[in-house]
C-alpha cells in the first residue's frame, strides 16, 4: 500500500483496525459514552474510491492482465473529486 493515507482501506479493516482507534488518532474523535465498538460507520465520496485505496487488492482479485500502472498512486484518496476518480 501506499503512503500513509488517513484513509481506511479494506485492507485495514481486514486486519481489524479499531475504527474509533482510527477515527482517535486521525481525526480526533472520541467514541460516546454508551458507544459500542461496532457502533461507528464511515462514508466515502464515491463507491469508486475504494478501487483507489486498495490497488494491490484490486490487482489481486483482477489477475495478471490488470494494469496497476494505470492507476494514480495517491495517498490522498479522500481529496479526490469525484469526477476526477471517475475520470470527467
Amino acid at each position: 500500500m501506499q503512503g500513509d493515507s488517513r484513509f481506511i482501506r479494506t485492507l485495514q479493516l481486514r486486519n481489524l483496525l479499531s475504527l474509533w482507534r482510527h477515527l482517535r488518532t486521525h481525526d480526533n474523535r472520541n467514541r460516546p459514552s454508551g458507544a459500542e465498538e461496532d457502533q461507528v460507520h464511515l462514508m466515502i465520496h464515491c463507491m469508486e474510491t475504494w478501487f483507489l485505496a486498495d490497488v494491490s487488492a484490486l490487482e489481486e482479485f483482477l489477475g495478471s492482465g490488470f494494469r496497476s500502472s494505470a492507476i494514480p498512486q495517491r495517498s490522498d484518496i479522500e481529496n479526490i473529486s469525484k469526477s476526477d476518480v471517475l475520470g470527467r
